[in-house]
């Protein structure tokens, strides 16, 4: 594998990395499968299990919004305030997995920064939000880079997924056969994410209904 701009050694084919399935004719049965694939520092995992303390509720980490320097981030992103909709407040301890908060959600945060922790100051980069995630029992995200990530950290993760949807979401399923861990909620023709925030919270109080009591993670 070359990264662009790095000398070319001799070779005798060459495809691009995203032509590979096609070049293997690859069918949706035969993408391979094995489980979890990454794993976070186990320092920086004790360090963020050490700094977020002992566990009362479930652990919840969230993504409400993309770079907003991505040309379509209107589409896979949403405001803190509609966001916050979704979560049953008194039944999670919610910790933010964004690096940065965007100007028009700095004032609904600064008055529920008590409600939601923050820790961006201190992700210097993926491996730290990686550690820091593997304290999550669920993570909720829009489509960015995050629940990528998380999900291939195995950490069970839930995606609100645009009408026209990133081609590796697929169409019509609630599953991913790159991730065993994802459950996918996509948008109707109205694009809206009023419904999908709806049944999220629904589905969170079922799931605390099934789990009642928080466990300690080991760090993944």
């Amino acid at each position: 594998m070359i990264e662009k701009g790095q000398p070319l050694p001799a070779f005798d084919f060459q495809c691009p990395l995203l032509s590979l399935p096609l070049a293997f004719k690859t069918q949706l049965q035969a993408i391979p499968n094995f489980g979890p694939y990454l794993k976070s520092d186990i320092d920086k995992s004790k360090y963020w299990s050490e700094k977020l303390g002992v566990k009362k509720k479930p652990r919840l980490g969230v993504v409400w919004s993309s770079s907003s320097s991505f040309k379509d981030d209107y589409k896979r992103s949403m405001s803190l305030e509609t966001f916050f909709d979704l979560i049953p407040l008194e039944k999670y301890e919610v910790i933010c997995l964004q690096k940065e908060i965007k100007d028009q959600d700095k004032n609904f945060f600064e008055l529920h920064k008590n409600e939601i922790r923050f820790f961006g100051d201190k992700l210097s980069d993926f491996s730290d939000t990686a550690a820091l995630a593997s304290s999550m029992d669920l993570v909720i995200s829009t489509c960015t880079s995050v629940p990528h990530m998380t999900a291939a950290l195995g950490i069970p993760t839930w995606i609100l997924v645009s009408y026209s949807p990133d081609w590796r979401w697929l169409l019509d399923r609630e599953d991913s056969p790159w991730y065993g861990c994802v459950k996918l909620y996509r948008q109707g023709p109205d694009r809206k994410w009023s419904p999908l925030l709806v049944l999220i919270k629904e589905d969170l109080l079922k799931k605390l209904a099934n789990n009642p009591k928080p466990t300690t993670k080991t760090p993944t």
